[in-house]
């Protein structure tokens, strides 16, 4: 008895699941990813906006852009944020590019999440 009623709570539970994976997955909304990169081999700091943040990754490793081209090494993601609304994300990509208190907060996460 307890088996036949684990089972199906096992059932119940996994189309539950699929349900709302499926639900998720077809909701198709845009995010902007606010993202800082980190340079391998020189430790600069790269702040940047997109709405497709791995494409982003492999264009700025791939020298696609002036700003981040490097003979050597490449560029690790070290930090993001999502937003909805790409005036958000250009407000605190802006904010961040400032070299303010934001930036030195951002950096402080990203280099504690890196620790061993």
């Amino acid at each position: 008895m307890q088996n036949s009623v684990r089972r199906d709570a096992n059932t119940t539970l996994k189309k539950l699941y699929t349900q709302h994976h499926s639900l998720v997955l077809s909701y198709n909304v845009e995010m902007f990813s606010v993202y800082v990169l980190k340079h391998s081999d020189t430790n600069e700091i790269y702040i940047g906006k997109t709405s497709n943040l791995a494409r982003r990754l492999a264009e700025h490793n791939a020298s696609k852009q002036r700003a981040t081209h490097r003979v050597c090494g490449k560029w690790i993601l070290v930090y993001a944020e999502a937003y909805r609304s790409e005036e958000d994300a250009s407000k605190r990509e802006k904010r961040l590019k400032q070299h303010g208190r934001a930036k030195q907060e951002i950096m402080k996460r990203a280099e504690n999440s890196l620790k061993d």
